[in-house]
């Protein structure tokens, strides 16, 4: 299955939400970053974790988001948004689990 292209935006507090986005324009990952390094991850699975939540509406156009004042957007690679999702099963930037577990 190919890897969607992945979006980085911006939301309040000064983190950041990296997010992969399907097809159908929903969300498939998401991993909040905060500005302390904590990571939280959803998924499908698991759609809610705290205060983070797969939307419930489509992603906006590219466009729209690049329009947006609020937001700022850059397209990333897979393997970055991997290895956020990965460092999220610790909850840190920098600490990841070994593959398999």
């Amino acid at each position: 299955m190919p890897t969607p292209p992945k979006a980085v935006e911006g939301f309040s507090g000064g983190g950041r939400v990296h997010r992969p986005v399907g097809t159908d324009g929903y969300e498939v990952r998401k991993v909040a970053q905060y500005v302390d390094g904590r990571l939280v991850r959803v998924d499908r699975d698991h759609p809610l974790q705290g205060p983070v939540e797969l939307g419930s509406e489509p992603v906006p156009s590219w466009t729209e988001l690049e329009d947006a004042e609020d937001v700022h957007v850059e397209e990333t690679s897979a393997e970055f948004f991997e290895r956020r999702w990965q460092e999220a099963l610790t909850g840190f930037i920098g600490q990841c689990r070994p593959s398999g577990t």
